[in-house]
């Protein structure tokens, strides 16, 4: 029997393997997988690397890893005289499931959840530094009339010197993309009065 709402479908055989999602959690570290094998928070933690070396990493469950919005980190191998990797940085990792077309909880289904409402957030986007980058909200939710409040938000790298935003209420807006690295685009939106978030990775 195929279930259906109006996020999407899914048969009786699909369903039960969101249900049964095994995290795919160890006991022990292995290195050189870039991995938070044993779910302590570190990866690859123990492990020899060579001095400035980087690799990509990932924190979340080792079977969420590439998984829908799921992206990698990366670390690099730092202290010259006993080199031990760093902190995994940047990566998305698993989020609670929402009604916006994608898998957010990585375990493999698209919106495996009640959805009354279905948002299409992007999982990353690419740009060439030094232009100004188009924000839509239209293309999130195209039932527009419906929104009652905008509201945007933009993490940048450490080094950008970027203002965000030029209006964060607005339905449509932009904002300087003013350094190469990851910025994070977050929108939240009010539909019918209840509260629904979009984030995304925007590569530069």
């Amino acid at each position: 029997e195929e279930l259906v709402n109006e996020c999407g479908t899914c048969d009786d055989e699909s369903c039960v393997d969101c249900e049964f999602f095994v995290p795919g959690w160890s006991d022990t570290e292995r290195c050189g997988d870039g991995q938070d094998n044993d779910g302590n928070g570190q990866a690859d933690e123990g492990c020899d690397c060579s001095f400035g070396s980087t690799q990509a990493c990932f924190l979340g469950a080792p079977n969420s890893r590439r998984i829908g919005a799921c992206l990698d980190g990366s670390q690099t191998c730092i202290d010259r005289d006993a080199p031990y990797w760093g902190p995994c940085e940047g990566g998305v990792l698993p989020s609670e499931e929402v009604c916006d077309g994608k898998d957010n909880d990585c375990n493999g289904c698209v919106d495996d959840t009640t959805c009354d409402i279905a948002l299409t957030c992007p999982v990353e986007d690419t740009i060439t530094p030094l232009r100004e980058y188009a924000l839509d909200g239209s293309l999130v939710f195209a039932e527009t009339d419906r929104v009652s409040s905008w509201r945007w938000n933009v993490v940048a790298p450490d080094d950008s010197g970027t203002t965000g935003p030029a209006d964060p209420n607005a339905m449509r807006t932009t904002f300087y993309v003013d350094v190469s690295g990851d910025y994070r685009i977050q929108l939240e939106l009010v539909i019918d009065g209840e509260t629904f978030e979009c984030e995304w990775i925007l590569h530069a």
